[in-house]
């Protein structure tokens, strides 16, 4: 399990590493929009 947890944290890394620190900012902002709004969804 670790193993694969590992390998999992190592692709994200390579897939975010395409980001600028701002892009990676502005993501990170849209990411949190979308996860609150189905958070907002699943109470209702």
């Amino acid at each position: 399990m670790e193993k694969l947890r590992s390998k999992r944290i190592q692709d994200m890394e390579h897939v975010f590493d395409i980001f600028t620190d701002a892009e990676f900012e502005a993501y990170c902002r849209l990411h949190e929009k979308i996860a609150e709004s189905l958070a907002v969804r699943k109470k209702q």
